[in-house]
């Protein structure tokens, strides 16, 4: 699926929704990446602040 068809589908034709969603949610998912790289390295895994997860992607919108 291409760009334009996850933002036609699951954001309405909201360009900037998606792009804010997938942002967040790379960000998230790096965060929690550094986190689990630094306990598997000794330490506590402690990061401050961590991004939100947006959570799952929005449903279809057909």
């Amino acid at each position: 699926m291409g760009f334009q068809a996850l933002v036609d589908q699951r954001f309405g034709g909201d360009r900037r929704a998606a792009i804010d969603w997938l942002t967040r949610k790379g960000r998230a998912a790096q965060d929690r990446a550094l986190s689990e790289s630094l306990r598997s390295l000794g330490g506590s895994g402690a990061m401050i602040p961590l991004a939100d997860d947006p959570g799952p992607m929005p449903p279809p919108t057909y």
